[in-house]
């Protein structure tokens, strides 16, 4: 039986398949292979009702209360780790807009230039089905940096900086266009806080009229941030004479959901004897290793800390070369 399982997961040739093989009644050895390749098909402990917007999978409840948000059309902040599926909400999002009118326009603002062009490839690949549903002369992605063009405002998402966009809100001649904004995304929203381009962030948050998403992993105090959103709202409003929207708050911890996603760098590949860089390598990288034991100490560990089955096994197995009185890794029971 374990002969036909392990087939699914490892080829016969390999080391690790030999060991468990060989020593397939011993829980220590079945525990270490499971932590080590089958991470990824552990249990969610948050049980959830399927939902019936979203067919692919379960999402979670934060997810939920986001996708709450967008169909109201209500502005959102997000906080939540990288890799607990924000991607996933901006999608939805995108798909909101794409079915309400081919001439509705969302924008998302990315940081850095190399992000655009990852967002724009990150689009077609999601919504290429939905090129065909487009009348003649609107394009599903543009494009738009202070380096490169594409169709910035023919499409009906447009990926873009947040210097251009703030041009474009600005602009005499394209007050058209930004009428027909409906929705806009803000990644890495705590960019708001960096010395020489936080008040392009700030004037594009007072700038735009139509609810946002504001995405991010790092905002240090979420409730202080969105409220300091939540009173250029009001002071909006009151210089128009209009009701006030309301701006949520979602925080997502990812203590519920296991990390499954390793961790790498890109390194320099050097030459011990001669110092000389090669060229670059994709290395791995343990979460323990980015933090300071000092702070650890002092503070314990963030909250947003993570780590996969493999590296808490790999983390267990470093501990426990200086401890080795620690009991070895075993099925609880």
């Amino acid at each position: 039986m374990i002969e036909k399982e392990l087939e699914k997961w490892l080829p016969s040739s390999t080391k690790a398949r030999q060991a468990i093989t060989e020593d397939a009644d011993n829980d220590s050895t079945c525990c270490r292979f499971q932590l080590s390749f089958m991470g990824h098909l552990m249990e969610n402990k948050e049980k959830l009702e399927p939902d019936s917007r979203i067919q692919a999978f379960v999402p979670d409840m934060w997810q939920r209360k986001v996708m709450d948000c967008v169909d109201k059309n209500e502005s959102v902040v997000v906080s939540a780790p990288t890799s607990s599926g924000k991607t996933f909400i901006s999608f939805y999002c995108m798909e909101k807009i794409l079915r309400s009118s081919p001439d509705n326009v969302l924008v998302y603002v990315s940081p850095t230039k190399a992000l655009v062009n990852q967002v724009a490839a990150m689009v077609y690949a999601q919504f290429a089905h939905r090129k065909t549903d487009l009348p003649p002369g609107k394009t599903l992605c543009g494009v738009f940096t202070r380096d490169y063009r594409l169709q910035p405002q023919s499409c009906q998402i447009l990926v873009t900086v947040p210097e251009v966009l703030d041009i474009l809100m600005l602009s005499t001649v394209t007050q058209e266009w930004v009428r027909s904004i409906k929705y806009v995304i803000f990644d890495e929203i705590h960019c708001l806080s960096e010395e020489h381009r936080g008040t392009v962030w700030e004037r594009l948050l007072l700038l735009v009229s139509c609810p946002f998403l504001a995405l991010s992993a790092t905002i240090g105090n979420p409730e202080s941030f969105r409220g300091w959103i939540q009173k250029t709202e009001l002071a909006k409003a009151e210089a128009a004479s209009v009701k006030a929207s309301r701006i949520h708050l979602v925080v997502h911890e990812n203590a519920d959901r296991h990390a499954y996603l390793q961790k790498y760098i890109v390194a320099p590949d050097r030459d011990p004897g001669q110092g000389k860089v090669h060229g670059p390598d994709i290395v791995s990288c343990h979460p323990a290793g980015t933090v300071i034991l000092q702070r650890v100490i002092e503070r314990g560990l963030p909250k947003d800390f993570t780590m996969s089955t493999s590296e808490a096994l790999h983390l267990y197995d470093e501990i426990r070369q200086h401890f080795p009185k620690l009991p070895s890794v075993s099925v609880a029971r």
